[in-house]
């Protein structure tokens, strides 16, 4: 039987959690007198009806209705159960639960899957800064012209060429067969289960607050394909996420334009020469829940689509959706 989450606790992760600061990690709200104001993330709406107020610690949109506390948000938003709110507001402050119960009861299902993939990020940055192996993409990723702190900051790693070198490292850190599959780290063989990505560069991706959903894998050499995905799980959607907006988010409020691009690579390089408000596509083409995402942020959009048949496709596709915001200047 799972223990319940100590009430002095909740009362704790709801305190340290200011309602602002949390919001502010997926809708760009502005200050009017005392009161936070916002596109609503719960409805599509081209003026801010959503307001957040710090006093009370609460928010409500009149437009749609929605509207509670912190726990309520993360609920609503990442689609969770409350204990398993708590679990992720708790996380964000780093502060650790306790349960009623004598055993406490293992992370939820979606927890579990945002520790393994953040685990497996790191493990593939060492192996790529720290190993002989990873020495052939420190290679590759130096003729791109990207520094270690473009590197760093893009947790760009290396995936062994091995079967199991990921899957034996989570094991050990207490990760089942069956965490791994559901996670698409691992694939099920007729021989048991084996690592998804192998001899591959690995692009980490992350949600808009910045925890890792899936990883996109470039092979270095010859081999097929070149690019290979994370396959859809819980918490990884690809065609309501875009590559790089946790850590564009910032710059695109500031401006208030994004620059949408094809791949992780166009990201990274135009970050290395200090354009920070650019994003991509993962393998999709621009959707209306892009659209949805881009305007709790941005203002104006700009396509950098490439100059071929896949690339022109792409941009008159994306082009009905363009009236959601305002011309680039």
């Amino acid at each position: 039987m799972n223990g319940r989450i100590k009430e002095e606790d909740i009362n704790i992760v709801r305190e340290r959690n200011d309602i602002v600061e949390v919001i502010s990690e997926v809708v760009a709200l502005k200050k009017k007198g005392k009161l936070f104001w916002g596109l609503c993330p719960f409805h599509q709406e081209k003026t801010p009806s959503f307001k957040v107020d710090p006093s009370s610690q609460l928010y409500h949109c009149f437009g749609c209705g929605e509207g509670g506390n912190v726990f309520t948000f993360i609920m609503k938003m990442d689609r969770l159960e409350f204990p398993e709110a708590v679990e992720v507001l708790a996380n964000r402050i780093g502060y650790k639960l306790n349960y009623g119960a004598v055993k406490e009861p293992k992370s939820s299902k979606t927890n579990r899957i945002f520790e393994a993939n953040r685990m497996a990020a790191q493990f593939y940055q060492y192996i790529l800064m720290k190993t002989t192996e990873g020495a052939r993409g420190r290679i590759y990723l130096k003729k791109r012209g990207f520094s270690d702190d473009v590197v760093k900051r893009f947790g760009l790693g290396l995936a062994p060429q091995t079967w199991n070198s990921l899957s034996n490292y989570l094991s050990k850190k207490g990760f089942s067969e069956e965490e791994l599959l559901e996670a698409g780290l691992t694939i099920k063989g007729t021989k048991g289960y084996y690592d998804r990505f192998r001899g591959r560069l690995m692009f980490p991706i992350a949600d808009v607050r910045g925890r890792i959903v899936a990883f996109g894998g470039r092979i270095l050499g010859s081999g097929q394909p070149k690019y290979l995905n994370s396959p859809e799980t819980r918490v990884y959607h690809k065609s309501s996420l875009l590559y790089g907006l946790n850590l564009a988010k910032s710059d695109i409020v500031k401006t208030g334009s994004v620059l949408v691009v094809e791949g992780y690579t166009d990201v990274i390089a135009l970050a290395q020469a200090g354009i920070g408000n650019a994003v991509a596509t993962l393998g999709t083409a621009f959707t209306a829940e892009h659209v949805e995402l881009l305007k709790r942020f941005a203002e104006r959009i700009v396509l950098v689509f490439d100059a071929d048949a896949a690339g022109m496709k792409a941009a008159e596709s994306a082009s009905s959706y363009l009236s959601e915001f305002k011309l680039p200047r």
